[in-house]
């Protein structure tokens, strides 16, 4: 789904089309449209190997 949804350039970083490769960093901000909406979060933490569920929700905070 990311793959399609970057394609039909409904992913951004920082303002600008995302690639499914784009490497993100504290600070940047992703936006992802959902027909007429648009979901915005600031990414916080980009953490090395996996994450669990329950940790998963510190990793980003909602955009303003």
């Amino acid at each position: 789904m990311a793959q399609e949804a970057c394609d039909l350039s409904r992913v951004t970083v920082n303002g600008k089309p995302a690639k499914p490769s784009k490497e993100v960093k504290p600070g940047d901000v992703i936006g992802v449209r959902f027909g007429d909406k648009e979901a915005r979060f600031k990414v916080l933490i980009v953490p090395e190997g996996n994450v669990g569920k329950a940790d998963a929700d510190s990793l980003y905070e909602a955009a303003e």
